[in-house]
């Protein structure tokens, strides 16, 4: 059986990874299924450093903004996290249904990571 203490420390480990690691939030235009395999979005059109995180044990909350002034008519549908402002590792990437972006909007993108450990 594995102890408390050491379950414990494996999930601050994730949440100082996550902390210190997923560090750019970026959008695209593409709605491919998303697969562990991808290390890229398909069609990325900005690239941001997050601009809040949020942590409660277990949880960690990332999130980034994209203003009125920035991909403006664009049709967005993908979302992804890296460690690098321009290349760098994709840690993460989901596909939304399309946001036709103008001057207009603001999005604030957040991404909730959640673990929760199990006895089996």
């Amino acid at each position: 059986m594995i102890t408390d203490k050491l379950l414990d420390k494996w999930v601050e480990d994730l949440q100082h990874e996550i902390n210190e690691n997923w560090t750019h939030g970026a959008i695209g235009t593409d709605d491919t299924e998303p697969d562990p395999s991808h290390e890229e979005l398909f069609a990325e059109v900005l690239r941001k450093e997050r601009q809040d995180i949020t942590e409660e044990f277990g949880k960690t909350t990332l999130s980034f903004w994209i203003p009125s002034t920035e991909a403006n008519e664009e049709t967005l549908k993908e979302f992804g996290f890296f460690d690098d402002d321009t290349e760098g590792e994709m840690k993460v990437r989901e596909i939304f249904d399309g946001i036709d972006k103008s001057s207009e909007i603001e999005l604030w993108f957040d991404f909730d990571i959640e673990v929760e450990v199990q006895e089996v």
